[in-house]
Order: C-alpha cells, then structure tokens, then sequence
C-alpha cells in the first residue's frame, strides 16, 4: 500500500500544479461591466477610458508580469453576434491607446492603468453608439489570462452637451413656475396665486415678452400641461383631470370652475398628467409606480375612445418628463437626457430609451418649444437651444 501510495502523489501533482499555475490570472478590472457604457462628447477636448490590469491568485506574483492591450475588431463581431447588436467598430482615425503595454510588478496586484483616448468631434455622429473592445493578453507564462474578464466592451456614445448647441437667451427673468408651449406659439403657466400667464413669442425679435394674465382663479389647478391641439388639460387639488378649449394663440381662457370638462375622477394627486405635444387624441397619465398610463379620447377631449395601454418603464428616474414631436424625453438628476421613441401601432413609447446629451442638471425646467428645447437656469434666465432631430437617433 505505501509503494501505491509513493507512485500516486507524483501522479496527482502532474495535475495539482498546472491548474495551481493557471489559477495566477491576470484581468480586467472594467471588464466586469458587461456591457461598458460610456459618453463621448463632439466637442474638442475628446474623452478618455480607463483600463487597468489585474492579478489574481492565491498570492502576489513572485515574478514581473508583462501584459499586452490591443483592440480586435473580431471582438466587436462576437459581441455583437451573441447579443444581437450591430454596433459599429469605433473608427480607428478618432481613438489611440495610451498604454499598449505594462508591467505588474512583482508583489503587485495592478499595472499602471491606461487610457483610450477618442476624439469625436469630426469622426462621430450625433447620438449613434459604437463599441470598442479591449482586450488584455500576458507576455510568456507567467500568468494566464481570464477568458471571462479579459475584454471590456466600451458602448460608446456620441452626445452633444448643452454648451456645444447654439443657443439664445429669450428670456430675462422667468420666475419658478412650471410652464409650457402651447401650440408652439407661446408660454402658459400658472402662478402662486392663481393666474394664468401668457408670454407670447416675438418671432422677429427671436425672444419671449413680458407675461400676460388671461385668465384668473385657478388657483385649485396642482399641474397643467397642453393636452391637444387648442386644449389645456389640468390636475386639480380634487384629484380630477379636466380639461379647456382655448383659441390657438391663447390669447384668453375660460374661467375655472372645477367641473366642466371632467375627463378622470378620483386620482392621487401625486399622479402628473404629461403634457401631450402632437399626440391630439392621447391622454397620458404617470401614476404613482412611475408608468405611463395612455387613454385614447375623442377629438374634443370630453369622453373615452380607447385605447388603453400602459408604457412599463419606471418614468420616475426623470426629474424632467416632457414631449419632443410625438417621442418622450427625460432628463435624469445627474442631467443625463433619454428620449423614448413613441410606436403610433400600438400608442406606446420604448422603454429601450436612449441617451442624446449631458449636462442638462442645473436646469430647473426643461421643456420643448417646436424643434427647440427652452431651459431655464435657477436664476431666471431662459435659453432657447437650437435643437433639431439630426440631433438625435434614427426615429423616423
């Protein structure tokens, strides 16, 4: 027994120290995000990504390991195959590896991080998505590789801050009240005590005038928005959607009297009733669990035509929720923009949204007015940024 036993360890270490040996891995730390969602901006000071090497095993290495990063546009393919994606490969003109090579030092658990550098100013298209894969690899024996972590796939897109769209200053001095285009011809809103404001557009001038009263004593309105066309609709403290004929330019509106025009009845006032842009037959309703609930009406806004449908995708991550055309856009509380693509087939909008600006956080109202976007800054000013679907994804 002892002789079996004297010729079985040597057979079992042939096994043990290979596997003890492929067990000392080196990886990528930002591989671990699957994919690597990242935003480059157009403008002239480019973007960088970071990637660091690491090791693993049971201790340090006892030994320098030199490790390798290239970028394989074989990668991209196999990504793409298995996730059923076709992003394109990032244009090798706009981005450079900082670091092709580095060293984790004996004792070490990391190399000297590197960085992609990519220039999206000349090379990039507004709001497409590209992917970039890199992959690290080991220099002789010392280590292997992670199969699972050894590539990161950076899912780049190509965005525009608000600093790099033309804009224009249209206003001086708006106060810090929810408004909103009506017809996109002007400005509505409600203020503290009641009244609503009109502040008409000067196409000449490219600005907004001074505000008028149209109309006063609502002060019972939480929320209003347009609702079709010539149409204001309205959340009132009773937790009652109704709903105001108006004359295209709103040069006057009807008195409030709580009743006329009742479409919803006993709702949270939590709910917010969202402003519907072109969508003249379609009422939108977010409810408290953040979904989009959508009720067709008829032309006059005054009963139920169906259909009924429900967007499932929790809409309260926006801090900002308004309408560009038919689509949705959000803006998050980093200041991240999203637009949700509207299926007119089936009245909903994608919960797939995607990102098409940055930067939009010190904004406390953002809302659009025809093609444009109108932001107002806490201190009052508003700017009208010049936007335009270009600017955007393939919706259409």
């Amino acid at each position: 027994m002892k002789k079996f036993f004297n010729h079985l360890i040597p057979a079992i270490l042939l096994f043990v120290l290979p596997v003890n040996l492929h067990a000392q891995t080196v990886s990528l730390a930002e591989a671990k995000r699957i994919p690597f969602n990242r935003i480059v901006f157009l403008d002239g000071n480019g973007s960088t990504l970071r990637y660091t090497a690491f090791f693993q095993g049971a201790s340090a290495p006892q030994g320098d390991i030199t490790v390798n990063f290239s970028v394989d546009a074989a990668k991209a393919a196999a990504y793409n195959a298995k996730h059923g994606t076709d992003y394109p490969l990032l244009p090798k003109e706009c981005w450079s590896l900082g670091l092709d090579s580095a060293v984790i030092a004996q004792g070490s658990v990391s190399a000297a991080p590197g960085e992609v550098k990519v220039m999206g100013k000349g090379y990039l298209k507004p709001s497409e998505e590209y992917i970039l894969p890199v992959t690290v690899s080991v220099k002789g024996n010392a280590a292997g590789v992670d199969p699972s972590f050894s590539t990161v796939y950076y899912i780049i897109t190509a965005v525009r801050a608000p600093g790099d769209v033309p804009r224009k200053e249209v206003y001086p001095d708006m106060v810090d009240y929810p408004f909103f285009s009506f017809n996109d011809k002007c400005l509505l809103a409600l203020n503290s005590s009641g009244d609503m404001l009109r502040y008409g557009w000067n196409e000449g001038a490219k600005k907004f005038g001074a505000p008028t009263t149209i109309q006063t004593g609502w002060s019972g309105i939480v929320k209003m928005s347009q609702g079709g066309v010539n149409t204001i609709q309205a959340l009132n403290n009773q937790g009652a959607v109704v709903t105001y004929l108006l004359d295209k330019d709103a040069t006057t509106a009807p008195p409030y009297d709580g009743t006329s025009g009742t479409i919803f009845t006993g709702l949270d006032t939590k709910y917010m009733p969202v402003g519907n842009g072109k969508h003249s037959r379609l009422l939108m309703i977010q409810s408290s669990n953040g979904f989009l609930n959508h009720y067709g009406l008829n032309a006059d806004w005054t009963a139920y035509a169906g259909p009924q449908t429900i967007t499932v995708f929790n809409l309260r991550i926006y801090k900002t929720l308004f309408f560009y055309d038919q689509d949705m856009i959000g803006i998050t509380e980093s200041g991240d923009m999203w637009i949700h693509q509207f299926s007119p087939s089936n009245f909903t909008f994608s919960t797939g949204a995607k990102k098409i600006g940055s930067g939009w956080e010190d904004y406390t109202h953002v809302t659009a007015f025809g093609t444009n976007l109108l932001a107002r800054e806490a201190n009052g000013k508003l700017w009208l940024y010049e936007f335009d679907t270009r600017m955007f994804w393939a919706l259409k």
